[in-house]
């Protein structure tokens, strides 16, 4: 795990590894966390940064009133959004359709709110491509630098020319709204 704090930022992520800490080897989809938990790992990531003391293993274990899971067993950025959001964290999902996606990510990153991505296509997004794969833009620097999360791989992560990140690459995103949690 590493921590960062973007650029004039207010908020320090903890950067998970799926692949490392004792939650790795959970079952979760076809296989377990450090396989295939890209996505509750980057949800934690966007989490920590609000404050919450959460991992991917919280977030697996996560439950609404009724003892349904939040985040259940798959990847769909429905399930991260319905995390958010009982985190009291208000979120929106976008598609990579051209400039004006660029421009709402760039705009929520300016303003300090960090977006959650989906890659896929193996087309790199900083300097790895994946087939499919979950990852967190945390921030810019005053370069314009997009900070980049990528629960993956601690290789890919740290600061990246926007051109490293704004690809082919990146099909969606969920922009966090929210400049603080609702409820903590």
């Amino acid at each position: 795990m590493m921590k960062y704090t973007p650029n004039g930022g207010n908020k320090t992520y903890k950067v998970f590894c799926q692949k490392a800490g004792k939650y790795s080897e959970n079952p979760y989809w076809d296989g377990t966390i450090g396989s295939d938990g890209c996505g509750i790992t980057s949800t934690a990531i966007i989490l920590t940064g609000y404050g919450f003391k959460v991992n991917p293993e919280t977030i697996l274990n996560d439950k609404y009133p009724n003892g349904k899971n939040v985040c259940p067993d798959g990847n769909d950025m429905q399930y991260y959004m319905n995390e958010f959001e009982n985190y009291g964290i208000e979120s929106h999902l976008t598609y990579n359709t051209g400039n004006e996606f660029k421009e709402t990510v760039l705009n929520n990153l300016k303003e300090g709110r960090p977006a959650l991505i989906h890659v896929k296509n193996k087309i790199k997004v900083g300097n790895r491509g994946y087939k499919g794969h979950y990852m967190t833009l945390l921030g810019m620097n005053n370069n314009g630098e997009i900070l980049l999360g990528d629960p993956n791989d601690n290789e890919n992560c740290g600061y990246f020319k926007q051109d490293e990140i704004f690809t082919d690459g990146i099909s969606a995103a969920i922009v966090i709204d929210s400049n603080e949690a609702k409820i903590i």
